[in-house]
C-alpha cells in the first residue's frame, strides 16, 4: 500500500457570475482568438484559509493508495472579471462586479 499526503488551496469567489458579449467580431477573428481566451479575476482575500476541509480516501483493491489531506479555502472578493487574448495581452472586456453604493 502506498501513502500520500496533499494539500490543496480552493479559491472560492463571492459573486462570479460575469457574462460576457464580444460585440463585431469577425468569424475568422473569432475563430483566432478562441484557443487563447483567459479570463482573469481581479479582488481581494476577505480573510485567509476561513474554511479547512480535511479530506481521507481510503485503499481499495482497485487503487491500494491510501490518500490524506486538507482543502484550504481562500475566499476573495471579487471586484472585475477580465477576458483577454493571452497572445498578446489585448483585453478584450472587462466585467465590474463591485456593488454600487
Amino acid at each position: 500500500m502506498k501513502y500520500k499526503k496533499f494539500e490543496n488551496i480552493i479559491i472560492e469567489s463571492d459573486k462570479i457570475k460575469p457574462d460576457f458579449e464580444l460585440l463585431h467580431i469577425q468569424p475568422n477573428e473569432a475563430r483566432r482568438i478562441l484557443p487563447n481566451l483567459r479570463l482573469l479575476i481581479v479582488g481581494e482575500p476577505l480573510q485567509l484559509f476561513v474554511k479547512t476541509n480535511p479530506v481521507s480516501y481510503k485503499p481499495t483493491i482497485n487503487d491500494p493508495e491510501h490518500i490524506d489531506g486538507n482543502n484550504y479555502s481562500l475566499i476573495i472578493e471579487t471586484k472585475e472579471v477580465w477576458l483577454y487574448d493571452f497572445e498578446n495581452g489585448k483585453v478584450l472586456s472587462k466585467k465590474n462586479l463591485e456593488s454600487k453604493q
